[in-house]
């Protein structure tokens, strides 16, 4: 893409230069005749509007690859963002939202204690939905995890009659894709087995 200049361009950046790891978001932009688009860090606005330009709707993020300022591969329709990966692209496995190879927090047939994960850096903020699945690297039969939107304590085992999070057991993949409506920007996660994790597919957005 292109850098910002002052004032900004249509199709460029609303201030500043492409970055690494950073979420854009992207707006249609209007002068009264044509409509443009425009990129930015920001949330609620650009920082600045080409000239002439007064009207600008935003209309989904991207996020950048760790090397360069290209964007990971993505797939948006309305509302719903997919990652889209590609073995020749610089998309090549869906983004880790779980790390395989650490056991954390608490997880049997009573309890679910879990941990927070944040999840900043697989959807941006103003995702309401988080899509994600869970993987396994080897098979350890038995073995269990699961994730929860919240850490309220009112969470029970797979045994309980509390509210049960979203479950994997390994050997059995009872669940293996799900989402989560997001209460804030973490969710909470607990395993049994450190061949078990997960990674993100995608979210929706609060357009």
């Amino acid at each position: 893409g292109t850098n910002a200049t002052s004032p900004p361009t249509a199709g460029s950046l609303d201030t500043g230069n492409w970055a690494s790891n950073t979420w854009y978001s992207e707006w249609v932009i209007y002068n009264g005749t044509s409509q443009g688009v425009l990129f930015s860090t920001q949330t609620n606005a650009p920082s600045a509007l080409p000239t002439g330009y007064t009207a600008y709707a935003r209309v989904g993020w991207f996020r950048t690859a760790s090397s360069g300022s290209n964007p990971l591969g993505f797939l948006q329709k309305g509302r719903k963002f997919r990652y889209v990966v590609n073995s020749a692209g610089n998309t090549t496995q869906y983004p880790v939202l779980t790390v395989v190879g650490s056991i954390v927090g608490t997880v049997n047939s009573t309890t679910f204690s879990p941990v927070s994960i944040s999840v900043s850096s697989v959807v941006p903020v103003t995702a309401s939905i988080i899509d994600a699945m869970f993987i396994e690297t080897n098979n350890a039969a038995g073995s269990l995890a699961a994730f929860s939107p919240n850490n309220t304590g009112g969470w029970g085992g797979y045994n309980s009659t509390n509210p049960a999070p979203h479950w994997f057991n390994s050997g059995q993949s009872l669940t293996t894709i799900f989402s989560i409506l997001l209460e804030s920007s973490s969710v909470y996660w607990a395993n049994t087995s450190s061949y078990i994790g997960s990674v993100c597919l995608g979210y929706e957005d609060n357009i």
